[in-house]
Formats: structure tokens, sequence, C-alpha cells
């Protein structure tokens, strides 16, 4: 019977997890702040966002590996630890010795090729961890996702507070200080046997193992046709967020009432998407067809596109905010079980790692369709557009002949049924 002490390791899993991803969160707001602070510059902003993208890419496709060879443990330990010590040199080496931009670039690569990987060791101790405690994937992926969802929700606006009171240098500060407290808690209550119990014994090189993760991708039709799917909603999604929502909010309500329109609906649909993600992370277990309900929440989070079209007044896009939050909600706790049942576990890290790498590059791709989407069409036949295409990719999931409820040799043991 599960007690308090086997269910330690993962409720750790679940903090430090919430800390780090609150601290990505922070830094995502605090960094391009800071170099608006100290260097006025858009164009130094852009050059940062770009060398903070591209290293979380590379560490996706080629970190995973090392997160199976190494162990789920100490990847992540020295990810949160790399993260913070990088973040942490930042405001010192301002306060102090002066910090020339190609140092700030310097520090942002380096503390960025870790963070993908970190992430991945994370969700791959996950079933391990659940199983001890006692507790089903549904459950355990329901919680984890909805956390973090909620750190991702939570990390920018108290970004935003502590930069109004005590500026960028200080947030950095204190966002290094969450990792370095991330990194302790993995290190003091998650156990070494259960963070190595499915590291793989091989003799194999680092480019077999990368090549073994994606000959094993390429076989399983279910997780390429999910890893699709996902890779063009999100491209739309990116797109929708980053260009179109914020030109549709100032085109109907103008530019501070848009502001903080677009705000207050983004904020009602995350809020519903972490209550439903909440909802089915408590009765998640009971679903007979995984891969139905996800189908349907795709198909019916495809009609918010059609009904923007439609340019309701705000009553209208709050009632589109509430529904469609309620329906992507289960959709990432879904996809992770799915994926934890599929993949082996001495190769989970390299898969998800991979199918995560793929998912990221449709993001600003999308983001620069988006600009240029808007430039060739209106807004009401850009959104159509969307749905469309939305539609479209996510009906192909009801036409899918692969059982979702396939475990992968190796994997009975550990997430159950």
């Amino acid at each position: 019977m599960p007690d308090r002490k086997t269910r330690l390791p993962l409720y750790t899993l679940y903090i430090t997890s919430l800390i780090s991803i609150t601290g990505d969160a922070m830094a995502a707001i605090a960094i391009p702040w800071f170099v608006l602070e100290t260097t006025g510059s858009t164009v130094q902003m852009g050059i940062v966002a770009f060398f903070s993208v591209m290293p979380i890419v590379i560490g996706m496709f080629f970190g995973g590996t090392i997160v199976d060879r190494t162990g789920y443990k100490r990847v992540s330990v020295f990810a949160d630890l790399a993260s913070g010590l990088t973040i942490l040199l930042i405001p010192v080496l301002y306060a102090t010795v002066g910090l020339e931009f190609w140092q700030l670039i310097v520090l942002i690569f380096l503390g960025n090729p870790m963070d993908a990987p970190g992430r991945s060791a994370r969700r791959s101790l996950l079933p391990e961890l659940a199983e001890v405690a006692g507790m089903s994937l549904e459950r355990a992926t329901g919680l984890s996702e909805s956390l973090e969802r909620a750190a991702t929700m939570v990390g920018a606006p108290i970004a935003g507070l502590l930069i109004a009171a005590m500026g960028a240098t200080g947030v950095l500060t204190i966002d290094a200080i969450t990792f370095i407290i991330s990194a302790l808690g993995m290190i003091l209550f998650i156990p070494a046997h259960l963070a190595n119990k499915n590291r793989p014994e091989t003799d194999a090189s680092y480019w077999q193992d990368i090549k073994a993760g994606y000959q094993y991708m390429r076989i399983d039709r279910l997780l390429l046709s999910l890893m699709f799917v996902i890779m063009v909603t999100n491209m739309i999604d990116y797109s929708f967020s980053a260009v179109t929502m914020p030109v549709y909010m100032r085109t109907l309500f103008g530019v501070e009432e848009g502001a903080a329109t677009l705000g207050f609906v983004t904020g009602i649909f995350g809020a519903a998407s972490l209550l439903s993600g909440l909802l089915y992370s408590w009765l998640g277990d009971r679903v007979p067809n995984q891969l139905r309900l996800v189908a349907v929440c795709f198909v019916l989070l495809s009609g918010r596109f059609f009904l923007y079209a439609l340019f309701p007044p705000i009553v209208g896009l709050i009632a589109i905010s509430v529904t469609m939050g309620a329906m992507a909600g289960p959709l990432n706790p879904i996809l992770s079980a799915i994926e934890y049942r599929r993949i082996p576990p001495a190769m989970r890290g390299r898969v998800l790692g991979m199918m995560s790498a793929g998912v990221l590059v449709a993001m600003p791709i999308g983001g620069v369709l988006g600009g240029f989407i808007l430039e060739w069409v209106n807004m009401q036949t850009a959104l159509v557009l969307y749905g469309v295409v939305y539609t479209a990719v996510t009906s192909l999931l009801f036409f899918s002949r692969a059982d979702a409820t396939y475990t992968a040799p190796g994997v009975e043991g550990v997430v159950g049924d």
C-alpha cells in the first residue's frame, strides 16, 4: 500500500518541475526586458531571442540520447544547475565588471542547450515514480501537465510584477535561485535507484543511439501521426496567439483596451485549460478510448477560428475562451500517457526529445507565416483558413487504425493499466 514515503519522490518531481518551469517562464520575460533596459535596441532583443530558442531546439534533438545514456536524475540536476549558474552570472557580471552584449549571448547560449534535456529527463522519470506511488499513468500525467500549465501561467505575471518592483537584474537573480532549489530537491528526495531503473546497458555509440531512436519513431505510425498533427496544430496555434490575436484585438477594441482584452481572454483560456486538465487527472483512467477523445477535443478546438471569424462581442469571446480552454486541457495529459506506453523506457529520453524538437521548430515557422498570411488576406479569411487546415489535419486521427492502448515491451511493469 503506497504511503507518504513512497509518494515523496513523485511529489518532489512535481514540485521541482513547477519551480524549474516557473523559472523558465520568468527568464522568458526578464532576459528580453534586461536587454531592452540596458541597450534599448529591438535588434539586439531579436538576436537574444534567436540565441535563446536555437540551443533549445538543438538540445531537444541531440540531448535526448544523453538523457538515456546518463540517467534521468543526473541530467535533470545538471540542467537546472547550468541554467541557474549562467543566469546568475548575468546580473553578477553586470553589477561588477560589466557585461558586454557578446558575453550575454554566450551565457544565454550556454544555459539553454540543457534546458530541453532537463525537461525530457523530468518527464521520463514520471512513469517509474507514479508506479511506486501507486498512481495511474492518466492521473499522474494529468497532474503533471496541469502543474506545468499553471507554472507557465504564473511565471510571466510574477516576473512582470517583480521587474516593476526590483528591476530585471533582481528578477534574474531570483530566477537563478529557483533553478538551484529545483536541483537540490532532485538531489535530496529522488532515489538514484528509481532514477536509473531503466537506464540502458549498451555498447552502441552515441550516434547509433540517436539512429535507433529515429528508427523507432519511424516504425511507430501512431507516434509519427501524433507528431505530425501536433506540429501543424502548434504552428497554427503559435501563429494565432503571437500574430493574429494581437492584431485582431487591436482592430476590434483599439490599442489599450485591445491589449487588456487580449490578456483577459488568454488568462480565461489558460484557467479553463488548467481546470479541465485537473478534471482529467481525476477521471482520465476511466476513459475507454483515449485516442478518440484526443481527436474529438482537437476538432472541437478548431471551432474557435470559425467563431472568432464572426467577430463576436466581449461576452462571446469569454464564452469561446472558456469552452475551448476546456477542450485543450486533457490533450497534453492523454498524449503524454500514450507516449509513455509506446516508448520503451531505455529510449524514452531520445524519442521524447525528437518529438519535442519537431514540434518546437514548427512554432517560429508559424509565427513567420502568420505575418505573411495577414499581409495576403484579410483577418476573416485568415481565421477561416486556420480553421479549415486545423480541422482537416486533426480529423485524420479519427481514421487511425493504431492501437492507442498498445504497451511497448519493457513498459508493462512501469505504467500499469
